[in-house]
């Protein structure tokens, strides 16, 4: 990957983060290139968004692993993912929606990288998993899908994030704030307080 290149998806990450509707020229300008540049290295938005999914499920997976290997039971996990989720604004949720997206058009728009990424499936089956250990556990306090939940985490993720980017709030108290409604209102928070 060129530093251009790099700049770029960076640029994209940044300005992607709080506004999925966010133009080609508005990247362009963000990473301080001409359009001319863009269009030379990612022939449309899509392309260019299928590149930044990759690489940001690439990076996903590697803390997931890390967290895993910690060994420190589920809420750990759990809280962790939550963190990092908040610290990535709504790159979470692009991921989802890119997802979705390529799923209904079939690929059409996207490589076909994207929709077959072992990376971006181990990411979803990591999370799922854990959900889904915790409802065998009964330490699932709402009767919903597994979908609905993620809907509900990404509303809470991107406010957290909009609060910690505007300074309304310090990180860590985020961080707290949020593990405090999901424990309080989603999960039984029993077995949570070993993550404190």
């Amino acid at each position: 990957m060129t530093k251009t290149e790099k700049k770029i998806l960076e640029a994209a990450a940044r300005i992607l983060r709080y506004d999925l509707s966010a133009s080609f020229e508005a990247i362009a300008q963000a990473a301080g290139v001409s359009r001319r540049t863009m269009y030379r290295y990612f022939p449309n938005k899509e392309n260019l968004l299928d590149h930044l999914i990759l690489d940001y499920s690439k990076e996903c997976k590697k803390r997931i692993q890390k967290i895993d290997a910690e060994n420190k039971g589920h809420f750990y996990a759990m809280r962790k993912m939550l963190e990092n989720d908040i610290d990535d604004g709504m790159m979470s949720g692009l991921m989802l929606f890119f997802n979705k997206q390529c799923k209904m058009i079939s690929g059409e728009g996207t490589s076909e990288s994207t929709l077959e990424s072992n990376d971006f499936v181990q990411l979803e089956q990591f999370f799922f998993n854990r959900l889904n250990d915790l409802r065998e556990k009964k330490l699932f306090k709402l009767d919903i899908p597994n979908e609905a939940f993620v809907y509900i985490m990404l509303g809470i993720i991107f406010g957290a994030s909009r609060a910690i980017e505007e300074g309304v709030v310090a990180r860590k108290k985020m961080y707290d704030l949020v593990w405090q409604v999901l424990t309080e209102g989603i999960l039984d928070d029993a077995e949570s307080k070993e993550t404190k």
